[in-house]
């Protein structure tokens, strides 16, 4: 359901799309899609705002400014994403992580409900003015800081199994130009961390693109999904750390892992 919405309010002209979509009947949708619809909602709304601004920029150079066009065009999709899923509690802009390693700031943060890091955000350029050192510099700052989100679960989840460890994810989002990539680490049998990135989408910046909705949607879906899972992946964590759920010693994260995690 969600998908012929959003594919029947982009066909939509830009003066008759806030009463659709308002106006759209949801009775048919499944019960998990209906909050994702009404971020969806939102998040079109906001769009026609951004689209129609009587306030034209001043220059070039301060429309593409890297934190403005961070702030206009991806906050406000990943915050109405948390608010109306309720999977993330958000910090935003040079937020220090609660890394074991070091501190890291980072561009954004989303918690999950054990005030856990499960989503870390990189914004690295405007829309046009991306600098190939800072995007490297920043990938690589990300892939780092997604390992040391995962060493933090783990350090505080020593007595229990591995195996609830090696089904734990972390995210991560990097923008750049208009191009937002989604990845995720996770832990592997081997004592290692695997990187991979899922999923690329552009972001609509004019009305004429908002052929691009679907893309990002496809994101917001993945995400909704693998924060849905990681929920009940955490439960058992916590339970098996609490003595609920028996977890062997000789399977406990403290003896299966190597000593720097």
């Amino acid at each position: 359901f969600l998908a012929i919405f959003i594919q029947d309010a982009i066909k939509e002209d830009i003066d008759t799309l806030p009463l659709f979509i308002w106006s759209y009947s949801t009775n048919n949708a499944a019960p998990h899609e209906l909050k994702l619809i009404r971020a969806a909602k939102f998040l079109f709304t906001r769009f026609v705002d951004t689209c129609t601004s009587a306030v034209p920029p001043s220059s070039t150079s301060k429309r593409d400014y890297e934190r403005t066009f961070w702030v206009h065009y991806i906050v406000p999709i990943f915050e109405t994403f948390s608010n109306q899923t309720g999977l993330l509690q958000m910090n935003w802009c040079e937020i220090p992580t609660l890394s074991i390693d070091e501190d890291k700031l980072v561009d954004g943060i989303g918690y999950d409900h054990w005030r856990f890091e499960r989503v870390a955000l990189e914004g690295s350029s405007g829309l046009s003015n991306a600098s190939s050192d800072k995007v490297i510099e920043d990938a690589t700052k990300q892939i780092s800081t997604l390992i040391s989100m995962m060493k933090r679960i783990a350090s505080h989840h020593l007595n229990s199994d591995v195996q609830s460890f090696i089904n734990t994810k972390v995210y991560g989002i990097q923008s750049v130009n208009s191009t937002v990539i989604l990845s995720e680490v996770r832990f592997l049998v081997d004592g290692k961390y695997e990187y991979k990135e899922i999923q690329s989408a552009q972001v609509p910046t004019i009305y004429g693109e908002r052929n691009r909705w679907p893309k990002i949607f496809e994101i917001l879906c993945y995400l909704e999904m693998e924060l849905q899972k990681q929920k009940l992946v955490h439960e058992i964590m916590e339970n098996e750390e609490q003595g609920l759920i028996t977890a062997l010693p000789a399977n406990s994260l403290k003896n299966k892992l190597p000593t720097d995690i």
